[in-house]
């Protein structure tokens, strides 16, 4: 495994790049994939000849709880309905692309908001059309459902009334049963924020570009991971860069990256007032 280190990142990198933890097991947190993990339906169940399926997992209570430490970093945290931050716990966002059209689109939050706070999320287009296991599920005459009940809202587009009764109610073990994704699980967590993207690249080759950050009180670590990996060559590219940008921007206090032809795993430490949240910091090194 090749290493390269440095300790800063160029203002405009830094503008997008993220916080990620250390390197190995450490203190990284990988417990908590499990909230996420449930909702991740299977691409191929719905489209053929899929091109790209994007996850991603924000967790406003814990952002809530580390208002004073965000600073800046605060207007990129993502509100996705009308619940108070500190009362979801997590919210995942799915969607994707594929030859034949777009993947569903799915948005789940759980936490301890009451159900007529988030309906008020739905516009006056939704109309309740029938329940699933006890919940009340909403629909807007197309292919939109919504899901509200206490401490649970779940809106699906882009799937019908049944396919949308049988996600919500089903049993998802894809996340298990991709080895890219145990992978990221793994190895990176999930954190307070974390997104990954499941595409090919122009040879055909599956990919994975994961990230995720965790707060510490003033300080955010952040970890990105690359699958498959670079050669020797384009390693070389990271090691300048990183070299390049050691000491240009003050915000972030770290960085490492770890490359061989499995895999290329990116760390940096930011302050978390100017953590850019949401981003994927390896897509700054060309290696989308």
């Amino acid at each position: 495994m090749r290493r390269a280190a440095g300790t800063a990142l160029l203002g405009g990198v830094a503008s997008l790049a993220g916080c990620f933890g250390g390197t190995g097991g450490g203190s990284w947190d990988t417990g908590r994939e499990g909230d996420l993990q449930p909702w991740l339906y299977d691409p191929a169940s719905h489209r053929s000849d899929v091109t790209d399926y994007v996850v991603g997992y924000w967790e406003p209570a814990t952002f809530a709880a580390s208002r004073d430490s965000l600073g800046e970093s605060a207007s990129r945290v993502q509100r996705y309905h009308a619940a108070a931050p500190e009362d979801v716990e997590f919210t995942v966002e799915l969607g994707g692309a594929s030859a034949a059209g777009g993947l569903p689109y799915v948005l789940v939050s759980q936490g301890s908001f009451d159900a007529a706070t988030v309906r008020e999320s739905l516009t006056s287009g939704f109309g309740r059309v029938g329940s699933v296991d006890d919940r009340p599920v909403y629909g807007d005459g197309t292919d939109a459902f919504a899901v509200v009940a206490d401490g649970e809202f779940v809106f699906v587009r882009g799937l019908s009334w049944a396919d949308a009764e049988s996600y919500v109610a089903g049993s998802r073990s894809f996340a298990g049963d991709d080895d890219r994704l145990v992978n990221f699980f793994d190895t990176v967590g999930v954190g307070a924020n974390a997104g990954f993207r499941l595409s090919t690249d122009d040879s055909g080759t599956p990919t994975l570009h994961g990230h995720a950050y965790r707060i510490d009180g003033g300080t955010t670590d952040a970890r990105a991971l690359r699958v498959p990996g670079v050669d020797d060559a384009r390693g070389e590219e990271l090691e300048s860069y990183l070299e390049q940008v050691r000491s240009s921007v003050d915000r972030l206090r770290s960085a490492s990256a770890e490359y061989d032809d499995e895999r290329v795993l990116l760390d940096l430490e930011f302050a978390t007032a100017q953590a850019p949240f949401g981003v994927d910091p390896l897509s700054n090194f060309g290696l989308r």
